[in-house]
């Protein structure tokens, strides 16, 4: 990830009439939202995917919390469904020197249960999970 990574949202319009003219904003880690006023139009059941002009510094490795609220111009009688969550990890996954010993400790790890594909193991930053059946 890089110092200006582009944030790049798709949102549904769940309603049976089409929508125009709405905010979308997010902020990372609790800070200052960036807010960007978009005059597409959304018919009703279709999704929009909308990249941010103003970019994320997601360059340090680590958790990144991300927000993404959109905000209607006219009033929404279900607006339970205009936020949502989404956590970013960047690992440091420096480059390993194979021809050197390379020892990895990965028995240090807090042990833990993964039931869904996940990037960064906790505490193992080094290792992803991922499923080749439903099973595991």
């Amino acid at each position: 990830m890089a110092s200006t990574s582009t944030v790049t949202v798709r949102i549904k319009n769940v309603d049976d009439a089409a929508v125009s003219n709405f905010e979308l904003k997010y902020s990372v880690n609790g800070g200052a939202f960036i807010t960007e006023n978009v005059g597409a139009t959304i018919a009703g059941g279709a999704t929009y995917t909308h990249s941010f002009t103003t970019t994320a510094d997601l360059s340090a490795p680590g958790s990144y919390n991300v927000v993404v609220v959109v905000k209607n111009s006219t009033n929404d009688p279900v607006s339970s469904n205009d936020t949502t969550f989404s956590l970013v990890r960047h690992a440091d996954n420096q480059p390993l020197n194979l021809t050197t010993y390379f020892v990895d400790d990965i028995e240090t790890a807090v042990p833990a249960t993964y039931e869904k594909d996940t990037i960064t193991l906790n505490g193992l930053d080094r290792y992803d999970f991922s499923r080749n059946t439903i099973y595991g």
